[in-house]
């Protein structure tokens, strides 16, 4: 029962953390980087639960993918409270990020193979996280290393970031209602 939770909660968190920063982040424009931490901890909650989901199916490979992921994420959510803690800290923070991104677009990519190929969840949920994945990309090579910025940029790495983790928090909560409806085994 207590993988069954994991499973709801982890896609229910990245439902709610991608339609949270699509809404706000179109809405309010770049002021909405603030809940840019809402979706990653939504990812990280899903990529829990896609763990919970499949670790019988995906092995080593699997195992390294996930990890990879959920490290990348949680740097990039660390690395936006390494500013608020002021301006010596704040360098440290861009590192952060920056190999963050790098860490959880291998990682993402990987996952998102790795979920196409055990076909424990449908197809457009591994594709979700492979497109996804072109969201931390798009994060570094358009905003850091280019430079653009707009409205329109922004818009579109709004919808790319946040709409494949909608799509796999979906995905996710629809396999964890399957779990739940299956007989449990007798012994």
């Amino acid at each position: 029962m207590k993988r069954i939770g994991l499973i709801w909660l982890g896609g229910l968190a990245a439902m709610v953390g991608g339609v949270v920063y699509a809404a706000l982040g179109l809405l309010m424009g770049f002021g909405a980087q603030l809940f840019y931490v809402l979706l990653g901890i939504g990812a990280m909650g899903a990529i829990a639960a896609l763990h919970a989901l499949q670790r019988r199916h995906y092995g080593l490979s699997g195992a390294v993918a996930s990890m990879t992921t959920f490290v990348g994420v949680a740097m990039i959510v660390v690395s936006e409270f390494a500013g608020a803690l002021g301006y010596a800290m704040e360098a440290a923070g861009i590192i952060l990020f920056l190999a963050g991104l790098l860490v959880a677009f291998a990682g993402t990519l990987a996952l998102g193979a790795v979920t196409v190929a055990v076909r424990v969840l449908p197809l457009w949920c591994g594709a979700a996280l492979i497109v996804g994945s072109f969201g931390f990309v798009g994060e570094l090579v358009g905003g850091w290393i280019i430079g653009a910025s707009g409205a329109g940029y922004f818009n579109t790495m709004v919808l790319l970031e946040a709409v494949p983790w909608v799509l796999v928090g979906y995905a996710v909560l629809r396999a964890g209602a399957r779990l739940s409806e299956q007989p449990s085994r007798v012994r």
